[in-house]
């Protein structure tokens, strides 16, 4: 009797290209980083290029104007100098109390890089593929170490070590003084943390947009597990609380992993298209800002205690204090909101028109795997033709054909 065959299809979600858009953002008052509170004071960048100083009631100190726009440059701040850097290309040393320039230093990229800092040297990449190490005072270069890709992530300093990513694919870790390789890692694709990544016992645990969470000894590079908890990439680093690993996804999901990689529990957020910001825990509460407006405020379960919603998306965590929540957001505003939700006040940048944000979306689609099996010879037809589904539309069930592939190397390549 002849064969007959049955033709299945199912959805796939294939990423096509790079995420580029954190390079991308239209001018406007679009809060783009993180609030770092110092001093009874709150300071904040924008879209606008301008970084901002406000007092605790909401109130403007001073304002410094970059050559260009500021994001995903979260300051920091050591012995009254605050450092953060811009698409001008530019890590910029500032007085906190006045706002008046100390030095900056050009790279050749736009700067999307926390800066950290050991108190002696500020470190920072660029997306000219360098991380770079700069003396903390004179502004002047120690050292520069080359990557094949932009480095947008704010570099962990462990002990004598400095750790960090790229968009190559690499996990570094480098000598601090020096900048000399100490061991890479390669993931199966582009590495984006703008809040660096947490360390343990000696593990470091990293993210990548190859929808895998990983922990990797310091000492030797060896990955030490992996587990995979996205389909559509993972841009923001854990948050890491009492043993346990808060992380969200691309597609929307909050997880709590402990530390030998085990899921504990996961929640789904409405779907925004775009994604959650990195968790922070504060107190037994979790905190998760949505850019579907939202900031979400939860128990260590995951269940909903207060949402407060803003005018537009909010892609950054919020800075926490014993008195107040400081959220930087999308419609040109930083909130300051009590403890239980409620609204204290608000600071408006130089201009409420909306930044662009470049569509995450355009770096996936959809193609529909059709497979043909002719039941009596077992034989498999696979075939995949790509569609013009819309990725806002929910396609949770959708699987990703990337797996990681990570592997050992104590040479840089890139020279």
């Amino acid at each position: 009797m002849d064969g007959f065959s049955v033709n299945v299809e199912e959805l796939v979600l294939v990423k096509k290209s790079k995420f580029d858009a954190p390079w991308e953002v239209g001018f406007g008052g679009s809060f783009g980083t993180i609030p770092l509170v110092y001093e009874n004071m709150i300071f904040a960048g924008t879209a606008d290029h301008n970084f901002y100083a406000i007092d605790l009631e909401g109130k403007e100190i001073w304002r410094f104007r970059a050559d260009e726009k500021i994001f995903d440059s979260s300051p920091t701040i050591h012995e009254g100098k605050m450092f953060f850097g811009s698409y001008d290309g530019k890590l910029y040393a500032l007085d906190h109390k006045t706002g008046n320039l100390i030095w900056s230093f050009k790279t050749g990229g736009k700067i999307n890089s926390s800066p950290n800092t050991d108190g002696k040297t500020i470190y920072f990449g660029s997306r000219d593929g360098y991380l770079y190490a700069v003396d903390i005072n004179s502004g002047k270069l120690l050292w520069s170490f080359k990557t094949g890709g932009p480095v947008p992530v704010k570099p962990v300093i462990w002990n004598d070590r400095i750790i960090f990513s790229s968009y190559d694919n690499y996990v570094y870790c480098i000598q601090k003084d020096e900048g000399h390789l100490l061991w890479q890692v390669k993931t199966g694709e582009e590495i984006y943390c703008i809040t660096g990544f947490p360390v343990k016992d000696n593990t470091v645990y990293v993210v990548s947009f190859d929808n895998f969470l990983y922990a990797i000894d310091i000492g030797t590079g060896k990955i030490i597990w992996q587990v995979h908890v996205a389909e559509r990439g993972i841009e923001n680093s854990p948050f890491l609380h009492n043993e346990t690993l808060y992380l969200t996804t691309k597609d929307d999901y909050l997880y709590a992993i402990d530390l030998q990689g085990r899921i504990l529990w996961k929640r789904k957020f409405p779907f925004s298209g775009q994604g959650l910001g990195s968790p922070v825990v504060w107190k037994d509460r979790i905190y998760v800002s949505s850019m579907d407006s939202n900031l979400y405020c939860m128990d260590l379960e995951g269940k909903e205690i207060w949402r407060f919603k803003t005018d537009a998306g909010n892609y950054y965590p919020p800075a926490i204090t014993e008195d107040s929540i400081y959220l930087s957001s999308w419609d040109c505003h930083l909130y300051c909101i009590d403890h239980g939700g409620n609204l204290k006040w608000k600071f408006a940048a130089s201009t409420t028109q909306i930044s662009r944000m470049p569509d995450y979306n355009n770096s996936y689609e959809l193609q529909i795997k059709k497979t043909e099996t002719e039941t009596a010879e077992d034989e498999e037809i696979n075939a995949y033709e790509t569609t013009s589904l819309n990725l806002s539309e929910n396609i949770y069930g959708a699987k990703s054909e990337y797996a990681a592939q990570s592997e050992y190397a104590a040479n840089n390549e890139y020279k």
